[in-house]
C-alpha cells in the first residue's frame, strides 16, 4: 500500500500471480482493464505474473525440495482430473 493509506513507502505495485490458462483470472483481468487510466504496466503498477513462469525461473537458481512441493500443491492440475475420475 502507497500513500495516503501506507506512509512507509513512496511507491509500489500489484503482482497478479495466477496459472496460466485460468479463464476466470483472464476474466477478472479483463474487468480490471476497464476500470485503469493506463494499460501500461509500468504506468498502472500491475504486474501479470503466470505461476508457471515464477516455479520455473525460481527452479533455474534452486533445487531446494521446497519449489518441488509447490510445484506439485498448485500446478498439478492433474492430480484434480485423476481425483474426479
Amino acid at each position: 500500500m502507497i500513500p495516503p493509506v501506507n506512509n512507509d513507502y513512496d511507491e509500489g505495485f500489484f503482482v497478479y500471480l495466477f496459472p496460466k490458462g485460468n479463464v476466470e483470472c483472464m476474466n477478472a483481468l479483463d474487468k480490471y482493464f476497464i476500470n485503469l487510466n493506463s494499460q501500461n504496466q509500468l504506468e498502472n503498477g500491475l504486474h501479470i505474473l503466470h505461476i508457471e513462469t515464477l516455479v520455473e525461473t525460481i527452479k533455474q537458481k534452486t533445487n531446494k525440495k521446497w519449489i518441488l512441493d509447490f510445484e506439485d500443491r498448485y500446478l498439478r492440475f492433474d492430480k484434480i482430473d485423476d481425483a474426479l475420475k
